[in-house]
């Protein structure tokens, strides 16, 4: 038995690791995705918040969020 947050209405969430947010961003788009550019704050630390580039996209009824880290 797995225990969680997610239900089947929640988002997707991926971490992707990548020397720039532009080589993810060329890849969707090489491959004909359609996405969205965002930034989203991420708690590191109880101290630290950072921005972290990510993308949005749609498929099917599920929404996938990617966000970008270094």
């Amino acid at each position: 038995m797995l225990n969680g947050t997610a239900t089947e209405h929640s988002d997707i969430q991926l971490h992707v690791f990548s020397d720039s947010p532009e080589a993810v961003y060329t890849h969707l788009m090489d491959r004909r995705f359609e996405y969205e550019v965002f930034e989203r704050k991420v708690r590191m630390t109880a101290e630290r918040v950072t921005a972290v580039p990510s993308v949005r996209s749609e498929t099917g009824h599920d929404m996938v969020e990617a966000f970008v880290f270094p």
